[in-house]
């Protein structure tokens, strides 16, 4: 029986007279609405959203369907009942509790929450063989034609990735220790220059392996069990390679998708630009919006290395809503410093919140801990040996983290602070006065992490693994039910309307339909990318430009101090060109994503407005919109299709060393005839106004070229986009042809199946029951 949960939004004095149930399915995207206390007509405001956003996660409209339901209602009294996951009504319940308190509305909500199938991947597969082995020979040739297997087991073993980042001496290692449970990273406060590690979770492993290969993708070193020292000796090498690592994970399961952790190098401790722009593509990767783990030195705020990441930060997470709100989150390492009878907690996570709201991050998610002490105890009940001092410290852990009522000592409660809910905080609290040394680790604040990036990946990136692999399945089964009930109780009088409308839909394709295909690829050719986001990009290089010549004022600086400050501005600039770069990689490959979108959608309407264009029968036109479904193209193989791959150099500023030296070495000028120095009295000076009209108009002439060039490369890419997309469009409209051909010829052979009813009655039934246990698989 649902467990019903209650959010009282309203006094003891006012009630909600209007009311409505949502229903979502996370794994379909399926919204449906239930119990409205006013029937919504179709083209009431909310059934409009509904139909815009069909076949798209709620968690990216979730707010116009509250809103729609407002205008609906004509109220801002109702109350919305939500039947679904938990993690999918904690946005509803967002916005609610957001409109309540901002804008005077009067809402209510209930949860009917449902049991998430933990094993569906592995039921769908035994499902599959299921239907591989014992369907109708129609039926696997349909599977196999549409790709559906393909889909499904490419999509099953899932990966999700969190990228960890931090500046140097946050304990970013330790951290991720502490949740391996090993001292597999070694954790020192220099800077590992030459190395990305990705650690995966494999379930069942004993220890952990590696493997290292060059950016090339050889292998230097293959598979063999991982040790501090080995990985030590990588990061010390001048050999810039990437590591992989693999190993059972304790917080969380691969059985049906792997968490990767990827030790990102920050921006103080990477000497080589490609790893370095890692760091900046996987904050701005608004496609696949990885979850990004921050570590602050809850200590030591305020560096420049972290003031950069973090407007690069706020920046995406004012502009891509909830899921870019939910993918960063920020552990305040190091709370075990702090002394909780001198100094209050309270006051640090609020000065810690202030930091990062002065940055434009509103409501960040704040998780502090004590990576160390994580660490040590995970170690000792693996049974790995401590040294002295570890005992030492995990005692002092031990004595400083937990509670004593008795002496009024209130201990070090993450659990409070962590931005969980407030039902996993009673969990975890409820755990803590059952088993100490659970209660240890809980205090140490990395549970909560952990459970935070398992409910991450479960709303967003399992989620999607599950429709990606469904979802040409279940259009199959569902087209083949659909078409062996076509037919069925039907008499002869009305097989032969079906006949006669079926041609008729034949006929109008090859007329009135051939029009419609020239709009669709005349839409085709007008596509164009938006330039309005190098635009943008243009007027922020000028803006820095002007900042940056304001310190080129003067006609006489000492060389050190033109030194310092060439330093700074190379530093600067090559910043802004990693930015710049992995910006215009992630809006380029978005942009053509939208447009490889709006293909389908176009081809989509295409088929629907000739299906208007008739009055058909209601069972063949949903087959026909169900067959015309599987037709259509998918957004990756649109993708791929225009998708290719060259060398390129990110810029001069960072990759070539030759062309910097004239410029940003005022060190090497000797006493010679230079243009930027004055010697008196044999002192060396440095021209700074002289120097900004060489050195900066030549850095800006590149790196507007730079996004120029990129610029022309996404051009390139949409044209092959549409150029494949209007040979995809005259394929669709061959096989909806052929599909159509195909069912006449069924329907017209009707009588010969009639004539061995038990064989087509079999068959009814067998598909029948095949739909139905995949939707049982995928109810709710």
């Amino acid at each position: 029986m649902a467990i019903r949960r209650e959010n009282q939004n309203l006094s003891s004095n006012q009630s909600s007279k209007e009311h409505i149930g949502i229903k979502y399915n996370p794994y379909t995207y399926e919204v449906t609405l239930f119990g409205a206390s006013i029937p919504l007509e179709k083209n009431s405001k909310t059934n409009l959203i509904m139909g815009k956003y069909i076949n798209k996660p709620l968690y990216l409209w979730y707010k116009e369907l509250v809103k729609a339901l407002y205008e609906d209602f004509n109220t801002k009294n109702f109350k919305i009942t939500f039947h679904g996951r938990e993690n999918d009504y904690s946005d509803i319940l967002d916005e609610i509790n957001y409109l309540n308190n901002n804008n005077n509305w009067s809402l209510k909500s209930e949860l009917i929450p449902f049991n998430e199938n933990q094993t569906i991947i592995k039921e769908l597969s035994n499902y599959i063989d299921d239907v591989l082995t014992t369907s109708p020979e129609e039926l696997k040739k349909e599977l196999k034609e549409s790709c559906a297997i393909e889909e499904f087991n490419f999509s099953k073993n899932g990966e999700a990735e969190v990228s960890v980042i931090a500046t140097m001496s946050s304990g970013k290692s330790t951290l991720l220790n502490a949740i391996l449970g090993d001292e597999i990273l070694p954790s020192k406060n220099e800077a590992c220059t030459a190395t990305i590690c990705r650690i995966k979770d494999v379930d069942g492993m004993n220890g952990f392996k590696l493997k290292v290969e060059d950016l090339a993708g050889n292998i230097i070193s293959d598979w063999k069990l991982a040790t501090q020292d080995d990985i030590n000796t990588f990061n010390n090498s001048e050999q810039v390679v990437n590591l992989f690592i693999e190993g059972d994970i304790p917080c969380t399961s691969s059985e049906e998708m792997s968490l990767i952790l990827i030790d990102t190098p920050g921006p103080n401790n990477s000497q080589n630009l490609e790893h370095k722009e890692a760091t900046y593509n996987f904050i701005k990767d608004t496609n696949k919006n990885p979850l990004v783990l921050y570590v602050l030195n809850v200590t030591q705020h305020a560096t420049n290395d972290d003031a950069r990441l973090l407007r690069e930060i706020s920046d995406i997470v004012k502009n891509h809503g909830k899921q870019a709100e939910e993918r960063f989150i920020f552990a305040l390492n190091r709370i075990d410093d702090f002394d909780v009878e001198k100094e209050s907690i309270d006051t640090l996570i609020e000065n810690s919140k202030k930091y990062l709201k002065d940055f434009g991050i509103e409501n960040p998610r704040i998780f502090p801990v004590s990576a160390e002490a994580a660490k040590l105890l995970r170690l000792k009940k693996d049974g790995k040996p401590l040294t002295k001092s570890q005992s030492i410290k995990l005692a002092g852990f031990e004595f400083k983290f937990l509670p004593i009522p008795e002496e009024n000592y209130p201990g070090i409660d993450t659990i409070k602070y962590a931005s969980i809910s407030d039902s996993l905080k009673e969990k975890l609290y409820k755990e803590c006065l059952e088993n100490r040394d659970l209660a240890l680790l809980h205090y140490s604040g990395i549970t909560a992490i952990e459970k935070y990036i398992n409910i991450y990946v479960n709303k967003y990136a399992r989620s999607q693994q599950i429709k990606d692999s469904i979802t040409t399945l279940k259009n199959v089964i569902d087209t083949a039910f659909l078409e062996v009930n076509l037919l069925k109780g039907k008499t002869s009088s009305e097989i032969s309307k079906l006949s006669q409308e079926i041609e008729n839909i034949e006929k109008l394709l090859k007329t009135q339909g051939k029009d419609k295909t020239i709009s669709v690829k005349n839409k085709i050719r007008d596509l164009t990318l938006n330039s309005n986001e190098y635009v943008l990009l243009f007027n922020k290089i000028e803006n820095k430009f002007t900042d940056l010549e304001d310190q080129f004022n003067s006609d006489k600086v000492t060389v050190s101090r033109a030194q310092l400050l060439l330093e700074d501005v190379n530093k600067e600039l090559e910043e802004l060109i990693l930015s710049l770069h992995s910006s215009i990689l992630n809006f380029s490959e978005k942009e053509i994503r939208n447009n490889a979108e709006n293909i389908i959608l176009d081809l989509k309407n295409y088929f629907s407005n000739i299906l208007n264009d008739f009055t058909l029968n209601i069972d063949l036109k949903e087959l026909l919109e169900s067959k015309f479904q599987l037709e259509l193209p998918k957004t990756s193989q649109l993708l791929n299709s225009g998708i290719y791959c060259v060398e390129e150099k990110i810029g001069s500023t960072f990759s070539h060393e030759k062309s910097i030296s004239v410029w940003y070495k005022p060190w090497t000028w000797g006493d010679t005839e230079d243009v930027y120095v004055d010697v008196y009295d044999k002192k060396e000076y440095v021209n700074l106004i002289t120097l900004k009209s060489e050195f900066l108009t030549t850095k800006k002439r590149e790196i507007r070229k730079m996004i120029s060039d990129m610029e022309n490369k996404a051009i390139s890419q949409l044209n092959l986009l549409k150029e494949d997309s209007l040979k995809i469009v005259s394929n669709v409209e061959y096989n909806i042809e052929l599909k159509l051909t195909e069912l006449k010829s069924t329907v017209d052979n009707q009588n010969n199946l009639l004539q061995q009813e038990n064989e087509y009655q079999k068959k009814i039934h067998q598909i029948s029951l095949y739909k139905e246990k995949l939707d049982s698989i995928l109810d709710l």
